[in-house]
């Protein structure tokens, strides 16, 4: 699955190079988009386009997410355990993208080079690639396995004063 995001407007190329990407792959896709106006005027057979989907239920079904490094995104991609390619635009998606590198289930590729043949070349790495599979489960078991927010509050609670 692919998504940019909702917070920008100008995502034709994104979507235009993911279905390509697809298409010279031979891979499904689902492009997330809620601007339709985004999207190539045909898409390549096995690609599709949904306005939403909860990613709760759609991310542990996918190969890999292909999305923007927002915390959200990164996160819940991170806790259904898909392997993740980031194509990062600005703020905290650049910091998010290089901790996700370094965990070992994550790609990035830089918006200016985010063209079919990388893109292609890129997930079939983190598709085709078990150990960094293996690598996205054990996170994903781990990130179910522990509540945070109980772990938070007995962080804070434990320090002096």
């Amino acid at each position: 699955a692919f998504s940019a995001g909702t917070a920008t407007a100008a995502n034709r190329e994104f979507f235009a190079a993911s279905a390509e990407a697809c298409r010279q792959s031979g891979r499904r896709g689902i492009l997330l988009t809620h601007r339709p106006e985004q999207l190539p005027a045909q898409l390549p057979e096995g690609v599709v386009h949904f306005d939403y989907v909860p990613f709760a239920a759609l991310l542990p079904r996918l190969a890999a997410f292909v999305h923007h490094g927002g915390i959200g995104s990164t996160a819940q991609a991170l806790r259904a355990g898909v392997p993740q390619l980031i194509r990062p635009m600005a703020f905290d998606q650049f910091d998010n993208s290089a901790r996700v590198q370094r965990l070992g289930v994550a790609e990035e590729i830089l918006p200016w080079r985010y063209r079919p043949a990388t893109v292609a070349a890129a997930l079939s790495r983190l598709i085709d690639d078990a150990s960094r599979r293996q690598r996205c489960g054990e996170l994903a078991q781990r990130l179910q396995n522990e509540d945070g927010v109980a772990a938070t509050c007995d962080a804070i609670l434990s320090c002096p004063g």
